[in-house]
């Protein structure tokens, strides 16, 4: 059984109203003699710094690594192992030569010329499609306007005939034209 102690730790929180902060205490059970170490001074400055990143930030993600740095750092001293060290090394950045330099902007002013044309042919394109578009509407208007002269000059047309068969003397003629201004009124009514 391992000697330890309880130990309050401060948790830092911040209230949204007023960003005042606020220090709240929660017991938590660490080994005596790592708790007073530097390392856990230093490791309560980090923890301190990215409670404070994450209150401002409104990520929390920072605190809980730096969190879980700290328990997994304390359990292993804990344990009689030795500490980890963490080192972040950035990846050294490959330099282009002059002819990968060369490459990239001829891509880029190629990439830059295609674009402008893609651009200028939808624009003509649209311009295209709206002139035909009002072609079309134009020629719509003048075919229903025509369609509609034509129209009234049949129904005057069979207007006359009506009365021209009515003053015929021939049964046969009256037939025929009854049969003719039948067909003419059937045709416009199925043309409508």
């Amino acid at each position: 059984m391992s000697a330890t102690k309880g130990v309050k730790m401060s948790i830092i929180t911040t209230s949204n109203s007023n960003n005042s902060i606020n220090v709240s205490s929660m017991p938590t059970k660490v080994t005596s003699y790592s708790i007073f170490s530097r390392k856990n001074l230093v490791q309560d400055e980090k923890l301190v710094v990215a409670t404070l990143a994450s209150l401002k930030s409104g990520d929390p993600s920072q605190f809980i690594k730096e969190e879980l740095k700290w328990l997994i750092q304390s359990r292993r001293v804990a344990a009689g192992k030795e500490a980890l060290k963490v080192e972040f090394i950035p990846p050294a950045k490959n330099e282009m030569t002059p002819d990968e330099i060369e490459r990239a902007q001829k891509r880029k002013e190629q990439n830059r010329l295609a674009a402008r044309r893609f651009r200028r042919k939808q624009r003509d394109t649209n311009v295209y499609l709206l002139t035909k578009t009002k072609q079309l509407e134009s020629s719509n208007r003048s075919l229903k306007n025509e369609m509609g002269i034509l129209q009234q000059e049949k129904q005057r047309l069979c207007d006359l005939l009506m009365i021209h068969a009515s003053s015929c003397r021939s049964h046969s003629q009256k037939e025929e034209l009854k049969r003719v201004l039948h067909g003419m009124l059937e045709s416009s009514s199925s043309a409508r």
